[in-house]
């Protein structure tokens, strides 16, 4: 999914892990999102009542950054990620970050012993030299040609379903009932026929 819709990407270049010494050569990321990923030391396989908390704090030149404390069920999530939503990051420039987990209530139901944050990891990484803003970031993503193509199969998906006299079966066999557009056979501005011609007109 993040290769569909950010297509000038490679993985490595939205992901950044927990280094594995203090000499570890930072990732290199051109994102302004980049996903954050350590090896969580809560076990994934705890009991549905477990809770437990993170939080990650960024830093860099004139920027820090935390998530806050939030919560989570290990059964529930995927643990060991989070996306950096902070503000614009600078090109060309390092940030170093540390994640600390803690449990907040155990598999069995019960508190801890001990409410303390252990350090789940930590890790840097730099930016490219033509890192683009937030707002130009976000503009690219939405007018990439694999967006373009994925907004067109939805919208033809409905549009070639919707019958003459105004009936849209919400699902592709039909089976599942539908929607009756009534009087007005229209969906949005333009009437049914209209959008069945241009789309038979514009394969």
């Amino acid at each position: 999914l993040l290769l569909l819709l950010f297509p000038w990407h490679s993985c490595a270049n939205l992901v950044t892990w927990t280094a594995t010494s203090a000499d570890t050569v930072p990732d290199l990321v051109h994102s302004n999102a980049p996903v954050l990923r350590w090896n969580s030391t809560i076990p994934a396989n705890t009991g549905e009542q477990a809770v437990f908390a993170f939080r990650v704090n960024l830093s860099g030149i004139g920027l820090t950054w935390s998530t806050g404390e939030i919560y989570q069920n290990p059964l529930a999530t995927w643990t060991g990620l989070v996306v950096y939503d902070g503000p614009g990051l600078a090109p060309s420039s390092l940030y170093q970050w540390r994640v600390e987990e803690r449990w907040v209530v155990l598999a069995d139901g019960t508190a801890p012993s001990s409410l303390g944050w252990r350090q789940a990891g930590s890790g840097k990484f730099s930016t490219t030299d033509h890192l683009l803003s937030a707002e130009q970031e976000a503009a690219a993503a939405v007018t990439a040609t694999n967006m373009s193509r994925l907004w067109s199969a939805s919208w033809r998906s409905v549009a070639d379903r919707i019958q003459p006299s105004g009936f849209l079966p919400t699902s592709v066999s039909g089976g599942d009932g539908g929607v009756n557009w009534g009087k007005y056979r229209r969906l949005g501005s333009l009437p049914v026929s209209d959008i069945q011609q241009r789309n038979q007109a514009n394969p």
